[in-house]
This record gives C-alpha cells, structure tokens and sequence, in this order.
C-alpha cells in the first residue's frame, strides 16, 4: 500500500520551482547538443565539391637533397603514378600539393593580364594547388569548361592552369575566362604568365584563411611547376584488396626505397581527422545534454510521486465519492505540463540568444537550422510526460476501499 506522507504549501511550490528550474536547465543542454550534434553532421556531410568516398590517400615529403628542383619532384611523382595506376581495385589516381582535409591555408598571391589588381593590396589571392593529371577524376571534381590537366602540360614555356568556378565568376563574372592569362607575384617578383585552359567546380577547404575565399583556386600542373615541400597521392577506388594501403606503399618505394610514406588512409578518415575539436565539442555537449535530461525526468518523476504519494488520501475519498480516475490523472498531468511551459517561456530568450551564438561559431558552410528550437522543447516535454507515467498509473490504481479504510 502507498504510504501519505505530509506536504506543506511551501514545500509544494519549491517542488514546482524544482520542476522548472530542472526543465529549463535540461532544455538549455538539449538544444545546445541538437545544435552541435546537427552541426558536426552537417559539416561531415554537406556537398564538398568532391566525393570523399572510396578515396585512398598517401602522403610522401621531398627530401630536399635527394629532390632539390621541381623537375625531379615531378619525375618522381609520375613515376609513383603509374605504377599506382596499374594497382588492382584503382579507378583512378592524381596527386595534390593540399587535399580539402588540409587543416592549414595554402594561398598564392597572383596579377591577372589585362585586370587592375585592387588597391591596396595590390594583388589578388587565392588558394594554390599544384596537381598532376588524373587527380580531378580521383576526387570527382566536375570540369565545367575547356579541359582538366592532362599529360600534354609538360611544356614550361607554355604554362597552363586550371581555375575554380569561384576564380572564374569573380574576374570574369560575364565571360569566359579560358584563354585569359595570369602570374603569380611575390613582393614584386612575377612569374611567367599562365593561360587558364579550364574550369572545374568549387572545392569546400577544411581550413580557410580570412582573406582568402574557400572556393576560389587554381590548379597548376605538376609537370610545369612542383615546387611543393610535399605531394598527397589521391587513389579512387573500386573493391580493393585489403592490403591495398601496403601496395601503395610498395609502388612508391619501388620509385625511391628511401622517400618516406605516410598517411596511408581514406581521404574521410583524414576529414574526420580535421574536424576533431567540433566531434569533441558535439560529445561533450550531448553528454552534458544526455545527463541534464536524466536529472530533469528523475527530478519530475520524483516530484510527481511526492505529489501523489501526498494527495493519496483526497485522491481515494474524491474516487469514493465518484471522482473518475482518469480525470483525477488527467489533471496531474496538466498540472505539470502548466509548469513545462512555464519553464519553456523563461528559457525562450537564452534558447535564441545561445542558438545565435552557437550559429555563430559554426563553419561558414553549416547552416544552423532553426528546427532545434522546436525539436528540443518537444523532445524534452514528451520525456517528462513519460516520466509522469508512473505516477499516473497509481493514480488509476487507487482503491477507494482500502483509502477508506486507513482513514
């Protein structure tokens, strides 16, 4: 039998204060967790510009008295190439300078013939990729215009270079740009002009500096200009053999036995990699979230017994005298639904104002979604009424007799 126990008018109102003080606690945490839970997805999972997917990366370095010019970096890079070509299970193989997992900023400053640079600076910027041929089929980044790097951009008196749409839409927003040259520049000093023979799409980079626009890049040929202190092999693959990372490893050093390999994993291990300190932030904060809620539904559980366990007495004579149960239960559960959203009222202004701020630290490329603030509320509002369930049940489990009889 359910023992009453004594609840004064005071103790009744700091119980109600305890229910929405937790529930406004707990709906601050769900929503931060929803926020930074869809956040962290979203930035795993949005369009790129390329496909991570079934991508295999290895990462060599130069050693600079072994390969002290960018003709014999080359060399050893299409060396490398074919022989990763002809590995089983391999679609396609390029290589980059940076790949978007690339945690840092690479940029070059560069002249446009033809176009003012702006002042200041007096030079435009963008990021630098040194690539070979093969590399955009690797990574399935669309060509939209002319062509990508081939095997016939080998001529250092006639550089090329390929340009993202970004590039492209920012000089030469209502023309096309293909045949339109450019220059790197350095404090003054100029490098031979390059003639852009093609556009492919914008690449999303992992890391971006402030002055320069994550979409905006061009692609230079390796064969022309690898000047890199390092080059990422990009290998697409199709049901590869599970030693394939050891056969890569075993093709490079069949170029050079002494050229350090490294890195050999899926290109979305190594973007996982790079977003380590939102995963981080996402888990704590959906631990915080996990236990706020877990108090809160403990909190009004409690809450809700106490409340019944006082009220046995009147709950059993109202019954006794023709009070249905379900009504007497249905009230209880309005009683505390009144205080859910009373709790939620008081929270509305910190949920938007932490909402803003969270949006706020999010990357550019994730959008936060307003949907969290209904999400959460209902989610925390549907656990507390389960929470209630308990409760409820004595409530319908009354025996009028028995209640009789104790009085």
């Amino acid at each position: 039998a359910t023992r009453a126990v004594t609840v004064g008018r005071t103790t009744r109102r700091g119980m109600r204060a305890l229910v929405v003080s937790q529930f406004v606690a707990s709906l601050l945490l769900l929503t931060a967790g929803f926020a930074m839970g869809r956040g962290y997805y979203q930035l795993m999972h949005h369009e790129r510009g390329f496909a991570p997917d079934h991508v295999l990366t290895a990462d060599i370095a130069f050693p600079q008295r072994t390969y002290p010019d960018a003709a014999s970096r080359a060399r050893l890079v299409n060396t490398a190439l074919v022989g990763l070509r002809q590995l089983p299970g391999v679609v396609s193989a390029g290589a980059s300078s940076v790949t978007p997992d690339y945690p840092g900023t690479w940029g070059a400053t560069y002249l446009v013939d033809g176009v003012d640079a702006p002042d200041p600076p007096g030079y435009f910027v963008t990021n630098h990729r040194i690539v070979t041929p093969g590399y955009f089929a690797a990574m399935r980044i669309p060509v939209l215009r002319g062509r990508p790097i081939t095997e016939q951009d080998q001529d250092e008196t006639r550089r090329t270079v390929v340009v993202s749409r970004a590039f492209a839409d920012r000089l030469w927003p209502n023309e096309s740009p293909i045949g339109h040259r450019v220059r790197t520049w350095n404090g003054g000093a100029v490098g031979p002009w390059m003639t852009i023979v093609g556009i492919v799409g914008n690449v999303e980079e992992a890391a971006q500096a402030p002055n320069l626009d994550m979409r905006s890049a061009w692609y230079i040929p390796c064969a022309q200009h690898c000047t890199a202190p390092g080059m990422t092999f990009t290998l697409r693959t199709r049901n590869p053999p599970p030693d394939l990372a050891r056969r890569v490893t075993a093709v490079i050093h069949r170029a050079d036995p002494d050229l350090a390999v490294f890195r050999v994993v899926p290109l979305g291990t190594r973007l996982a990699e790079t977003f380590d300190r939102e995963l981080l932030t996402a888990i704590l904060l959906g631990a915080f979230a996990l236990a706020g809620v877990a108090i809160a539904i403990a909190g009004i559980y409690a809450v809700a017994s106490i409340s019944v366990a006082a009220r046995y007495r009147e709950i059993g004579i109202r019954v006794a005298l023709g009070a249905r149960p379900r009504r007497v239960a249905l009230a209880l559960l309005l009683e505390h639904v009144r205080l859910f959203a009373l709790g939620l009222v008081m929270a509305l202004p910190i949920l938007w104002l932490g909402y803003r701020w969270i949006a706020a630290g999010l990357p550019a490329a994730v959008r936060a979604s307003p949907a969290v603030l209904v999400a959460a509320p209902l989610t925390l509002t549907l656990l507390s009424c389960l929470a209630l369930l308990a409760p409820v049940l004595l409530i319908l489990r009354v025996n009028p007799v028995r209640v009789l009889q104790e009085q």
